[in-house]
Protein backbone atom coordinates (compact mmCIF):
# COMPACT_ATOMS: atom_id res chain seq x y z
CA UNK A 1 0.00 0.00 0.00
CA UNK A 2 1.14 3.84 -1.00
CA UNK A 3 1.17 5.96 2.17
CA UNK A 4 1.39 9.19 0.77
CA UNK A 5 2.77 11.59 3.68
CA UNK A 6 3.82 15.27 2.67
CA UNK A 7 3.28 16.99 -0.76
CA UNK A 8 5.12 20.90 -1.24
CA UNK A 9 4.57 22.67 -4.06
CA UNK A 10 6.09 26.34 -5.08
CA UNK A 11 5.98 28.58 -8.39
CA UNK A 12 2.92 26.02 -9.12
CA UNK A 13 0.25 27.89 -11.31
CA UNK A 14 -0.85 30.89 -8.87
CA UNK A 15 1.11 29.49 -5.98
CA UNK A 16 4.21 31.82 -5.44
CA UNK A 17 7.96 31.39 -4.59
CA UNK A 18 6.98 30.73 -0.92
CA UNK A 19 6.33 26.67 -0.95
CA UNK A 20 2.84 25.03 0.09
CA UNK A 21 2.95 21.96 2.47
CA UNK A 22 0.29 19.67 2.66
CA UNK A 23 0.71 17.11 5.45
CA UNK A 24 -1.30 14.16 3.94
CA UNK A 25 -1.68 11.29 6.24
CA UNK A 26 -1.94 13.94 9.11
CA UNK A 27 -6.08 13.82 9.34
CA UNK A 28 -8.36 11.17 8.44
CA UNK A 29 -10.57 13.90 6.76
CA UNK A 30 -9.83 17.40 5.97
CA UNK A 31 -11.83 19.99 4.10
CA UNK A 32 -10.05 22.18 1.22
CA UNK A 33 -12.03 25.01 0.93
CA UNK A 34 -12.04 28.38 -0.57
CA UNK A 35 -13.17 31.16 -3.41
CA UNK A 36 -13.08 30.46 -7.11
CA UNK A 37 -9.18 30.98 -8.28
CA UNK A 38 -7.79 30.81 -4.56
CA UNK A 39 -5.71 27.46 -5.45
CA UNK A 40 -8.04 24.40 -4.22
CA UNK A 41 -7.72 22.22 -7.04
CA UNK A 42 -4.13 23.33 -6.88
CA UNK A 43 -3.17 20.70 -4.69
CA UNK A 44 -4.52 17.95 -7.12
CA UNK A 45 -3.15 19.33 -10.13
CA UNK A 46 0.08 19.59 -8.02
CA UNK A 47 0.25 16.14 -7.11
CA UNK A 48 -0.83 14.76 -10.54
CA UNK A 49 2.08 16.33 -11.76
CA UNK A 50 5.21 14.93 -9.51
CA UNK A 51 3.73 11.82 -9.91
CA UNK A 52 2.91 11.95 -14.06
CA UNK A 53 4.12 14.87 -15.68
CA UNK A 54 0.59 16.15 -16.24
CA UNK A 55 -1.73 17.68 -14.18
CA UNK A 56 -4.64 16.81 -13.13
CA UNK A 57 -6.54 19.43 -15.58
CA UNK A 58 -6.20 19.97 -19.00
CA UNK A 59 -3.71 22.38 -18.29
CA UNK A 60 -0.58 22.52 -20.99
CA UNK A 61 3.04 22.24 -19.02
CA UNK A 62 4.06 25.88 -19.84
CA UNK A 63 1.38 27.33 -18.16
CA UNK A 64 1.73 25.36 -14.88
CA UNK A 65 4.90 27.57 -13.96
CA UNK A 66 3.63 30.99 -12.22
CA UNK A 67 3.01 33.64 -14.23
CA UNK A 68 4.66 36.10 -12.30
CA UNK A 69 7.70 34.67 -11.34
CA UNK A 70 8.02 32.37 -14.56
CA UNK A 71 10.38 29.84 -13.50
CA UNK A 72 11.38 27.62 -10.72
CA UNK A 73 8.54 25.55 -11.07
CA UNK A 74 9.20 22.48 -7.88
CA UNK A 75 7.13 19.76 -7.01
CA UNK A 76 8.05 17.39 -4.48
CA UNK A 77 5.74 14.43 -2.89
CA UNK A 78 7.26 12.01 0.11
CA UNK A 79 5.42 8.34 0.27
CA UNK A 80 6.54 5.14 1.76
CA UNK A 81 5.92 1.08 0.64
CA UNK A 82 5.91 -0.61 3.44
CA UNK A 83 9.43 -0.30 5.17
CA UNK A 84 10.69 1.99 1.92
CA UNK A 85 10.21 5.71 1.79
CA UNK A 86 10.46 7.77 -1.56
CA UNK A 87 10.79 10.80 -2.63
CA UNK A 88 9.87 12.24 -6.10
CA UNK A 89 10.95 15.64 -7.12
CA UNK A 90 9.76 17.25 -10.53
CA UNK A 91 10.51 20.50 -11.67
CA UNK A 92 10.06 23.00 -14.44
CA UNK A 93 12.47 26.27 -15.74
CA UNK A 94 14.76 24.49 -15.39
CA UNK A 95 13.87 20.91 -15.73
CA UNK A 96 13.88 18.36 -12.92
CA UNK A 97 12.90 15.26 -12.23
CA UNK A 98 14.24 13.21 -9.69
CA UNK A 99 13.11 9.97 -7.32
CA UNK A 100 14.98 8.97 -4.51
CA UNK A 101 15.04 5.69 -2.36
CA UNK A 102 15.31 5.77 1.43
CA UNK A 103 17.36 8.95 0.92
CA UNK A 104 19.73 7.32 -2.63
CA UNK A 105 18.82 8.94 -5.97
CA UNK A 106 17.84 6.14 -8.03
CA UNK A 107 19.94 6.20 -10.75
CA UNK A 108 18.70 7.80 -13.79
CA UNK A 109 18.87 6.37 -17.51
CA UNK A 110 19.66 8.49 -20.42
CA UNK A 111 15.75 8.60 -21.79
CA UNK A 112 13.24 10.07 -19.43
CA UNK A 113 10.57 8.12 -20.70
CA UNK A 114 12.40 5.32 -19.03
CA UNK A 115 12.39 6.48 -15.71
CA UNK A 116 9.16 7.84 -16.09
CA UNK A 117 8.20 3.94 -16.82
CA UNK A 118 10.21 3.40 -13.79
CA UNK A 119 8.19 4.93 -11.44
CA UNK A 120 4.66 3.56 -12.41
CA UNK A 121 5.61 0.08 -13.04
CA UNK A 122 8.24 -0.81 -10.40
CA UNK A 123 7.05 1.85 -7.57
CA UNK A 124 3.77 3.38 -7.73
CA UNK A 125 2.34 0.30 -9.59
CA UNK A 126 -0.43 2.57 -11.45
CA UNK A 127 -0.49 4.64 -14.00
CA UNK A 128 -2.07 8.19 -14.74
CA UNK A 129 -5.92 6.20 -15.60
CA UNK A 130 -5.78 4.08 -12.45
CA UNK A 131 -4.62 7.22 -10.48
CA UNK A 132 -7.21 8.98 -11.60
CA UNK A 133 -9.98 5.70 -11.40
CA UNK A 134 -8.94 4.79 -7.84
CA UNK A 135 -7.78 7.87 -6.03
CA UNK A 136 -9.67 10.72 -7.90
CA UNK A 137 -13.20 11.95 -8.30
CA UNK A 138 -13.29 15.20 -9.55
CA UNK A 139 -15.51 17.48 -11.60
CA UNK A 140 -12.79 18.90 -14.04
CA UNK A 141 -11.18 16.57 -16.53
CA UNK A 142 -12.55 13.37 -14.70
CA UNK A 143 -14.06 10.65 -17.38
CA UNK A 144 -16.20 8.42 -15.15
CA UNK A 145 -15.34 4.40 -15.79
CA UNK A 146 -19.42 4.21 -17.34
CA UNK A 147 -17.73 7.04 -20.10
CA UNK A 148 -15.00 5.46 -21.40
CA UNK A 149 -15.03 3.25 -24.43
CA UNK A 150 -15.63 -0.69 -24.16
CA UNK A 151 -11.27 -0.30 -24.34
CA UNK A 152 -11.16 1.99 -21.56
CA UNK A 153 -12.96 0.05 -19.61
CA UNK A 154 -10.94 -2.90 -20.02
CA UNK A 155 -7.81 -1.51 -19.25
CA UNK A 156 -8.92 0.28 -16.16
CA UNK A 157 -9.79 -2.94 -14.69
CA UNK A 158 -6.58 -4.79 -16.21
CA UNK A 159 -4.22 -2.22 -14.24
CA UNK A 160 -6.67 -2.11 -10.92
CA UNK A 161 -6.40 -6.79 -11.38
CA UNK A 162 -2.20 -6.13 -12.48
CA UNK A 163 -3.33 -8.07 -15.56
CA UNK A 164 -2.28 -5.26 -18.08
CA UNK A 165 1.13 -6.82 -18.25
CA UNK A 166 -0.74 -10.00 -20.27
CA UNK A 167 -1.18 -7.84 -22.63
CA UNK A 168 2.29 -6.51 -23.21
CA UNK A 169 3.60 -9.90 -23.62
CA UNK A 170 1.29 -10.81 -25.91
CA UNK A 171 2.54 -7.85 -28.35
CA UNK A 172 5.86 -9.46 -27.48
CA UNK A 173 5.15 -13.29 -28.17
CA UNK A 174 2.97 -12.15 -31.58
CA UNK A 175 6.52 -10.09 -33.05
CA UNK A 176 8.63 -13.03 -32.27
CA UNK A 177 6.36 -15.37 -33.69
CA UNK A 178 5.86 -13.29 -37.36
CA UNK A 179 10.30 -13.01 -36.75
CA UNK A 180 9.90 -16.58 -36.67
CA UNK A 181 7.94 -17.06 -39.62
CA UNK A 182 10.51 -15.24 -41.57
CA UNK A 183 13.39 -16.65 -40.36
CA UNK A 184 11.92 -20.33 -41.11
CA UNK A 185 11.22 -19.07 -44.70
CA UNK A 186 15.01 -18.02 -45.31
CA UNK A 187 16.18 -21.34 -43.42
CA UNK A 188 14.08 -23.31 -46.11
CA UNK A 189 15.68 -21.39 -48.56
CA UNK A 190 18.96 -21.86 -47.11
CA UNK A 191 18.96 -25.96 -46.77
CA UNK A 192 17.72 -25.91 -50.41
CA UNK A 193 20.38 -24.22 -52.02
CA UNK A 194 22.42 -26.43 -49.88
CA UNK A 195 20.71 -29.40 -51.10
CA UNK A 196 21.46 -28.68 -54.83
CA UNK A 197 25.51 -27.18 -54.04
CA UNK A 198 25.91 -31.00 -52.17
CA UNK A 199 24.27 -32.87 -55.60
CA UNK A 200 26.32 -30.76 -57.68
CA UNK A 201 30.01 -31.97 -55.14
CA UNK A 202 29.22 -35.30 -55.00
CA UNK A 203 28.53 -35.86 -58.99
CA UNK A 204 31.75 -33.44 -59.32
CA UNK A 205 33.37 -35.98 -57.06
CA UNK A 206 32.22 -38.92 -58.87
CA UNK A 207 34.01 -37.79 -61.99
CA UNK A 208 36.86 -37.26 -59.97
CA UNK A 209 37.34 -40.96 -58.59
CA UNK A 210 38.86 -44.01 -60.85
CA UNK A 211 38.99 -46.40 -57.83
CA UNK A 212 36.61 -49.23 -58.00
CA UNK A 213 38.33 -51.50 -55.76
CA UNK A 214 35.97 -53.01 -52.68
CA UNK A 215 37.18 -51.37 -50.04
CA UNK A 216 36.27 -48.25 -51.33
CA UNK A 217 32.71 -49.15 -52.60
CA UNK A 218 32.58 -50.72 -48.66
CA UNK A 219 33.10 -47.36 -47.25
CA UNK A 220 30.63 -45.62 -49.51
CA UNK A 221 27.98 -48.16 -48.69
CA UNK A 222 28.98 -48.01 -45.23
CA UNK A 223 28.62 -44.05 -45.50
CA UNK A 224 25.26 -44.56 -47.14
CA UNK A 225 23.89 -46.64 -44.44
CA UNK A 226 25.19 -43.89 -41.83
CA UNK A 227 23.11 -41.48 -43.56
CA UNK A 228 20.36 -43.43 -43.60
CA UNK A 229 20.66 -44.12 -40.08
CA UNK A 230 21.47 -40.79 -39.47
CA UNK A 231 18.04 -39.52 -41.36
CA UNK A 232 15.63 -42.24 -39.68
CA UNK A 233 17.76 -40.99 -36.19
CA UNK A 234 16.58 -37.58 -36.73
CA UNK A 235 12.97 -38.42 -37.75
CA UNK A 236 12.94 -40.58 -34.58
CA UNK A 237 14.06 -37.34 -32.53
CA UNK A 238 11.25 -35.32 -34.30
CA UNK A 239 8.68 -37.49 -33.28
CA UNK A 240 9.89 -37.53 -29.47
CA UNK A 241 10.03 -34.15 -29.58
CA UNK A 242 6.76 -33.69 -31.27
CA UNK A 243 5.53 -36.12 -27.95
CA UNK A 244 7.23 -33.58 -25.61
CA UNK A 245 5.62 -30.91 -26.67
CA UNK A 246 2.30 -32.04 -27.01
CA UNK A 247 3.10 -33.43 -22.92
CA UNK A 248 4.11 -30.24 -21.91
CA UNK A 249 1.04 -28.40 -23.61
CA UNK A 250 -1.21 -30.54 -21.52
CA UNK A 251 0.65 -30.22 -18.53
CA UNK A 252 0.64 -26.42 -18.93
CA UNK A 253 -2.46 -26.78 -19.75
CA UNK A 254 -4.21 -28.79 -16.66
CA UNK A 255 -1.60 -26.71 -14.23
CA UNK A 256 -3.16 -23.25 -15.66
CA UNK A 257 -6.50 -25.01 -14.82
CA UNK A 258 -5.31 -26.30 -11.14
CA UNK A 259 -4.22 -22.68 -10.69
CA UNK A 260 -7.40 -20.78 -11.90
CA UNK A 261 -9.32 -23.65 -9.80
CA UNK A 262 -6.54 -22.68 -6.68
CA UNK A 263 -7.40 -18.87 -7.49
CA UNK A 264 -11.71 -19.02 -7.38
CA UNK A 265 -11.49 -21.49 -4.04
CA UNK A 266 -9.34 -18.52 -2.17
CA UNK A 267 -11.64 -16.25 -3.77
CA UNK A 268 -14.60 -17.66 -2.85
CA UNK A 269 -12.84 -18.34 0.67
CA UNK A 270 -12.02 -14.34 1.27
CA UNK A 271 -15.82 -14.12 0.18
CA UNK A 272 -17.11 -16.77 2.81
CA UNK A 273 -14.50 -15.27 5.63
CA UNK A 274 -16.12 -11.33 4.74
CA UNK A 275 -19.97 -12.56 5.27
CA UNK A 276 -18.41 -14.27 8.02
CA UNK A 277 -17.13 -11.54 9.51
CA UNK A 278 -20.81 -9.60 9.03
CA UNK A 279 -22.55 -11.96 10.38
CA UNK A 280 -21.01 -12.17 13.56
CA UNK A 281 -20.84 -8.45 13.89
CA UNK A 282 -24.47 -8.06 13.23
CA UNK A 283 -25.10 -10.41 15.84
CA UNK A 284 -22.27 -8.63 18.16
CA UNK A 285 -23.96 -5.39 17.22
CA UNK A 286 -27.18 -6.09 18.71
CA UNK A 287 -25.76 -7.88 21.66
CA UNK A 288 -23.73 -4.35 22.56
CA UNK A 289 -26.70 -1.97 21.50
CA UNK A 290 -30.20 -1.37 23.36
CA UNK A 291 -30.74 1.38 21.12
CA UNK A 292 -30.34 2.54 17.44
CA UNK A 293 -27.04 4.40 16.65
CA UNK A 294 -28.84 6.48 13.86
CA UNK A 295 -32.36 7.67 15.53
CA UNK A 296 -31.62 6.80 18.90
CA UNK A 297 -34.64 4.77 19.37
CA UNK A 298 -34.52 1.32 21.51
CA UNK A 299 -34.44 -1.24 20.23
CA UNK A 300 -36.76 -4.18 21.76
CA UNK A 301 -35.69 -6.77 23.31
CA UNK A 302 -37.04 -9.26 20.92
CA UNK A 303 -35.95 -7.47 17.90
CA UNK A 304 -32.35 -8.15 19.17
CA UNK A 305 -32.72 -11.48 20.37
CA UNK A 306 -34.16 -12.37 16.46
CA UNK A 307 -31.36 -10.23 15.34
CA UNK A 308 -28.58 -12.32 17.28
CA UNK A 309 -29.89 -15.37 16.42
CA UNK A 310 -29.82 -14.55 12.81
CA UNK A 311 -26.38 -13.58 12.48
CA UNK A 312 -25.48 -16.74 14.96
CA UNK A 313 -27.43 -19.19 12.34
CA UNK A 314 -25.95 -17.41 9.19
CA UNK A 315 -22.39 -17.81 10.62
CA UNK A 316 -22.85 -21.16 11.30
CA UNK A 317 -24.35 -21.92 7.89
CA UNK A 318 -21.11 -19.29 5.92
CA UNK A 319 -18.68 -21.84 8.28
CA UNK A 320 -20.09 -24.89 7.41
CA UNK A 321 -19.49 -23.65 3.16
CA UNK A 322 -15.64 -22.75 4.60
CA UNK A 323 -15.38 -26.32 6.19
CA UNK A 324 -16.58 -27.34 2.73
CA UNK A 325 -14.13 -25.46 0.97
CA UNK A 326 -11.21 -27.45 2.65
CA UNK A 327 -12.38 -30.93 0.94
CA UNK A 328 -12.33 -29.18 -2.56
CA UNK A 329 -8.43 -28.10 -1.32
CA UNK A 330 -7.78 -31.56 -0.78
CA UNK A 331 -8.84 -32.98 -4.19
CA UNK A 332 -7.06 -29.57 -5.81
CA UNK A 333 -3.73 -30.90 -4.11
CA UNK A 334 -4.30 -34.52 -5.38
CA UNK A 335 -4.07 -33.19 -9.03
CA UNK A 336 -1.61 -31.11 -7.98
CA UNK A 337 0.49 -34.75 -7.42
CA UNK A 338 -1.09 -36.31 -10.63
CA UNK A 339 0.65 -33.27 -12.91
CA UNK A 340 3.70 -34.00 -10.73
CA UNK A 341 3.92 -38.09 -12.47
CA UNK A 342 2.44 -36.61 -15.43
CA UNK A 343 5.88 -34.07 -15.79
CA UNK A 344 8.03 -37.02 -14.99
CA UNK A 345 6.92 -39.16 -17.70
CA UNK A 346 7.38 -35.91 -20.21
CA UNK A 347 11.01 -35.57 -18.84
CA UNK A 348 11.50 -39.47 -19.45
CA UNK A 349 10.84 -38.76 -23.11
CA UNK A 350 12.91 -35.67 -23.07
CA UNK A 351 15.68 -37.87 -21.87
CA UNK A 352 15.44 -39.91 -24.69
CA UNK A 353 15.15 -37.42 -26.82
CA UNK A 354 18.62 -36.10 -25.77
CA UNK A 355 19.86 -39.75 -25.94
CA UNK A 356 18.85 -39.72 -29.38
CA UNK A 357 21.08 -36.43 -30.18
CA UNK A 358 23.76 -38.06 -29.48
CA UNK A 359 23.63 -41.15 -31.14
CA UNK A 360 22.82 -38.66 -34.38
CA UNK A 361 26.63 -36.66 -33.28
CA UNK A 362 28.67 -39.98 -32.68
CA UNK A 363 26.83 -41.32 -36.73
CA UNK A 364 28.09 -37.88 -37.90
CA UNK A 365 31.39 -38.65 -36.33
CA UNK A 366 31.54 -41.72 -38.24
CA UNK A 367 30.66 -39.94 -41.34
CA UNK A 368 33.32 -37.92 -41.50
CA UNK A 369 35.84 -40.53 -40.64
CA UNK A 370 34.90 -42.55 -43.32
CA UNK A 371 35.19 -39.38 -45.60
CA UNK A 372 38.47 -39.02 -44.33
CA UNK A 373 39.06 -42.89 -45.23
CA UNK A 374 37.62 -42.27 -48.49
CA UNK A 375 40.11 -38.87 -49.29
CA UNK A 376 43.08 -41.61 -48.66
CA UNK A 377 42.10 -44.25 -50.68
CA UNK A 378 41.31 -41.60 -53.57
CA UNK A 379 44.42 -39.48 -53.42
CA UNK A 380 46.41 -41.49 -55.48
CA UNK A 381 43.73 -41.78 -58.43
CA UNK A 382 42.77 -38.29 -58.57
CA UNK A 383 42.98 -35.22 -56.24
CA UNK A 384 39.62 -35.55 -54.78
CA UNK A 385 40.54 -34.26 -51.44
CA UNK A 386 39.97 -30.56 -51.63
CA UNK A 387 36.19 -31.60 -53.13
CA UNK A 388 35.91 -33.94 -50.32
CA UNK A 389 36.34 -31.36 -47.60
CA UNK A 390 33.87 -28.72 -49.43
CA UNK A 391 31.06 -31.38 -48.96
CA UNK A 392 31.89 -32.13 -45.61
CA UNK A 393 31.55 -28.40 -44.82
CA UNK A 394 28.45 -28.13 -47.26
CA UNK A 395 26.97 -31.48 -45.42
CA UNK A 396 28.11 -29.94 -41.38
CA UNK A 397 26.53 -26.35 -42.79
CA UNK A 398 23.27 -27.98 -44.10
CA UNK A 399 23.36 -30.30 -40.92
CA UNK A 400 23.59 -26.74 -38.61
CA UNK A 401 20.45 -25.41 -40.86
CA UNK A 402 18.21 -28.44 -40.00
CA UNK A 403 18.84 -27.88 -36.79
CA UNK A 404 18.39 -24.60 -36.66
CA UNK A 405 14.70 -25.10 -37.86
CA UNK A 406 14.04 -27.92 -35.54
CA UNK A 407 14.50 -25.00 -32.74
CA UNK A 408 12.65 -22.50 -34.51
CA UNK A 409 9.65 -24.78 -35.23
CA UNK A 410 9.52 -25.84 -31.52
CA UNK A 411 9.38 -21.94 -30.39
CA UNK A 412 6.82 -21.49 -32.96
CA UNK A 413 4.29 -24.18 -31.33
CA UNK A 414 5.42 -22.52 -27.97
CA UNK A 415 4.25 -18.97 -29.66
CA UNK A 416 0.78 -20.32 -31.36
CA UNK A 417 0.02 -21.50 -27.71
CA UNK A 418 1.06 -18.30 -25.77
CA UNK A 419 -0.80 -15.88 -28.43
CA UNK A 420 -3.96 -18.23 -27.64
CA UNK A 421 -3.35 -17.92 -23.75
CA UNK A 422 -2.52 -13.92 -24.13
CA UNK A 423 -5.25 -12.94 -26.53
CA UNK A 424 -8.05 -10.79 -24.84
CA UNK A 425 -10.74 -13.63 -24.40
CA UNK A 426 -7.84 -15.54 -22.85
CA UNK A 427 -6.26 -15.36 -19.64
CA UNK A 428 -6.92 -12.02 -18.96
CA UNK A 429 -10.80 -12.61 -19.08
CA UNK A 430 -10.38 -15.83 -17.44
CA UNK A 431 -9.03 -13.42 -14.46
CA UNK A 432 -11.17 -10.40 -14.92
CA UNK A 433 -14.23 -13.12 -14.58
CA UNK A 434 -13.46 -14.47 -11.34
CA UNK A 435 -13.57 -10.70 -10.11
CA UNK A 436 -16.96 -9.72 -11.34
CA UNK A 437 -19.05 -11.24 -8.65
CA UNK A 438 -17.62 -9.56 -6.11
CA UNK A 439 -17.27 -6.20 -8.27
CA UNK A 440 -21.10 -6.36 -8.95
CA UNK A 441 -21.86 -7.09 -5.47
CA UNK A 442 -19.80 -4.02 -4.05
CA UNK A 443 -21.08 -1.50 -6.39
CA UNK A 444 -25.06 -2.64 -5.31
CA UNK A 445 -23.35 -2.69 -2.00
CA UNK A 446 -22.63 1.42 -2.54
CA UNK A 447 -25.71 2.24 -4.49
CA UNK A 448 -28.03 0.75 -1.59
CA UNK A 449 -25.79 3.48 0.85
CA UNK A 450 -26.53 6.19 -1.13
CA UNK A 451 -30.53 4.97 -1.69
CA UNK A 452 -30.23 4.20 -5.28
CA UNK A 453 -31.83 1.17 -5.41
CA UNK A 454 -31.47 -0.24 -8.77
CA UNK A 455 -29.79 -3.62 -9.67
CA UNK A 456 -26.31 -2.74 -11.41
CA UNK A 457 -24.02 -5.63 -13.44
CA UNK A 458 -21.09 -5.37 -15.51
CA UNK A 459 -20.49 -8.30 -17.69
CA UNK A 460 -17.18 -9.96 -19.48
CA UNK A 461 -16.89 -6.81 -22.19
CA UNK A 462 -17.27 -4.91 -19.04
CA UNK A 463 -20.98 -3.15 -20.33
CA UNK A 464 -23.35 -2.19 -17.51
CA UNK A 465 -26.93 -4.15 -17.34
CA UNK A 466 -29.46 -1.68 -15.05
CA UNK A 467 -32.68 -2.59 -13.97
CA UNK A 468 -35.11 -1.04 -11.14
CA UNK A 469 -36.92 -2.49 -8.97
CA UNK A 470 -39.79 -3.33 -11.62
CA UNK A 471 -37.04 -5.33 -13.83
CA UNK A 472 -36.69 -2.07 -16.46
CA UNK A 473 -33.84 -1.72 -18.18
CA UNK A 474 -31.80 1.15 -18.13
CA UNK A 475 -27.81 2.47 -19.64
CA UNK A 476 -25.89 4.83 -17.53
CA UNK A 477 -27.20 7.51 -20.19
CA UNK A 478 -30.85 7.05 -18.90
CA UNK A 479 -29.64 8.56 -15.24
CA UNK A 480 -30.52 12.16 -14.65
CA UNK A 481 -26.74 14.23 -13.26
CA UNK A 482 -27.26 13.32 -9.66
CA UNK A 483 -27.61 9.34 -10.49
CA UNK A 484 -24.72 8.92 -12.55
CA UNK A 485 -22.92 10.82 -9.95
CA UNK A 486 -24.16 8.11 -7.24
CA UNK A 487 -22.95 5.36 -9.75
CA UNK A 488 -19.66 6.96 -10.16
CA UNK A 489 -18.99 7.13 -6.36
CA UNK A 490 -20.10 3.28 -6.24
CA UNK A 491 -17.46 2.53 -8.75
CA UNK A 492 -14.93 4.45 -7.04
CA UNK A 493 -15.54 3.08 -4.10
CA UNK A 494 -15.77 -0.31 -5.47
CA UNK A 495 -12.42 0.16 -7.44
CA UNK A 496 -10.92 1.19 -4.69
CA UNK A 497 -11.64 -1.96 -2.70
CA UNK A 498 -10.92 -4.41 -4.76
CA UNK A 499 -7.17 -2.54 -5.25
CA UNK A 500 -6.73 -3.15 -1.80
CA UNK A 501 -7.72 -6.91 -1.97
CA UNK A 502 -5.65 -7.41 -4.78
CA UNK A 503 -2.98 -4.84 -3.08
CA UNK A 504 -2.02 -3.44 -6.86
CA UNK A 505 -2.62 0.71 -6.66
CA UNK A 506 -3.72 0.90 -2.68
CA UNK A 507 -3.41 4.23 -1.60
CA UNK A 508 -3.94 6.07 1.42
CA UNK A 509 -5.65 9.13 0.39
CA UNK A 510 -8.81 9.46 -1.83
CA UNK A 511 -9.76 12.79 -3.29
CA UNK A 512 -12.98 14.27 -4.00
CA UNK A 513 -13.14 17.35 -6.11
CA UNK A 514 -16.42 19.41 -5.77
CA UNK A 515 -18.09 16.38 -5.57
CA UNK A 516 -20.57 17.70 -3.04
CA UNK A 517 -20.89 21.18 -4.87
CA UNK A 518 -22.36 19.27 -8.53
CA UNK A 519 -25.43 17.23 -9.02
CA UNK A 520 -25.56 15.86 -5.86
CA UNK A 521 -29.31 16.46 -3.55
CA UNK A 522 -29.24 16.54 0.08
CA UNK A 523 -29.97 13.05 0.44
CA UNK A 524 -26.81 11.84 -1.54
CA UNK A 525 -24.34 14.27 0.08
CA UNK A 526 -25.82 13.15 3.67
CA UNK A 527 -25.11 9.12 2.16
CA UNK A 528 -21.95 9.84 0.44
CA UNK A 529 -20.89 11.40 4.09
CA UNK A 530 -21.65 8.09 5.59
CA UNK A 531 -19.46 6.31 3.18
CA UNK A 532 -16.78 8.56 4.25
CA UNK A 533 -16.90 8.26 7.51
CA UNK A 534 -16.85 4.79 7.86
CA UNK A 535 -13.84 4.06 5.39
CA UNK A 536 -11.14 2.20 6.81
CA UNK A 537 -8.43 4.34 9.02
CA UNK A 538 -5.69 3.60 6.70
CA UNK A 539 -7.41 6.33 4.71
CA UNK A 540 -6.84 10.13 4.27
CA UNK A 541 -9.52 11.71 2.32
CA UNK A 542 -9.41 15.38 0.84
CA UNK A 543 -12.49 17.02 -0.48
CA UNK A 544 -12.39 20.22 -2.38
CA UNK A 545 -15.41 21.99 -2.13
CA UNK A 546 -17.28 25.94 -2.14
CA UNK A 547 -19.51 24.00 0.94
CA UNK A 548 -17.42 25.19 3.77
CA UNK A 549 -20.84 26.53 5.89
CA UNK A 550 -22.54 22.66 5.24
CA UNK A 551 -19.01 20.38 5.02
CA UNK A 552 -17.08 22.12 7.79
CA UNK A 553 -18.12 20.13 11.01
CA UNK A 554 -18.28 16.98 9.29
CA UNK A 555 -14.57 16.99 8.69
CA UNK A 556 -11.38 16.61 11.12
CA UNK A 557 -9.29 19.41 9.83
CA UNK A 558 -10.07 22.03 7.31
CA UNK A 559 -7.73 23.72 5.08
CA UNK A 560 -8.64 27.29 3.70
CA UNK A 561 -6.51 28.91 0.65
CA UNK A 562 -6.97 32.56 -0.33
CA UNK A 563 -4.92 34.87 -2.53
CA UNK A 564 -3.11 37.59 -1.52
CA UNK A 565 -1.43 39.66 -3.91
CA UNK A 566 -2.05 37.21 -6.75
CA UNK A 567 -0.63 34.86 -4.68
CA UNK A 568 -2.63 31.07 -3.07
CA UNK A 569 -1.51 30.49 0.17
CA UNK A 570 -3.26 28.54 3.07
CA UNK A 571 -4.90 30.32 5.75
Amino acid sequence: MIIFEQLTYKNFLSTGESPTIIQMNKSPSTLIVGKNGAGKSTFLDALSFVLFGKSHRNINKPQLVNSVNGKKLLVDVFFSIGSTSYQVVRGLKPNVFEIYKNGVLVPQPANVRDYQDHLENNILKLNYRSFHQVVVLGSSNFVPFMSLPAQGRRDVVEDLLDIGVFGSMASLVRARHSTLKEQLLINKHDVDLLDKKIAVQEDHIDKLENINDDIAKAKFMELDQHEEDVNALIAEHAELKKRVDAGFKEYFKRTRKLTDERNALNLREGTLTEKLNYALNQGKFFADHTECPTCSQEIDQETRDNHILSGDYHAKEIQADIDALKVERTKLDLAGDALGLAHATIEKYNNKAASISNKIAAMETSIRMLEADLKMLDSHTGDTGAAKTDLVVLRDERETKRNEKLDMSEEMDYTVAMIEILKDTGIKTKIAKQYLPMMNQLINHYLEVMEFYVSFKLNEAFTETIKSRHRDCFSYESFSEGEKQRIDLALLFTWRQIAKLKNSVSTNILILDETFDSSLDSGGVDNLLKILQDIDDQTNVFVISHKREVLENKFKSVIEFKKTNNFSRIE
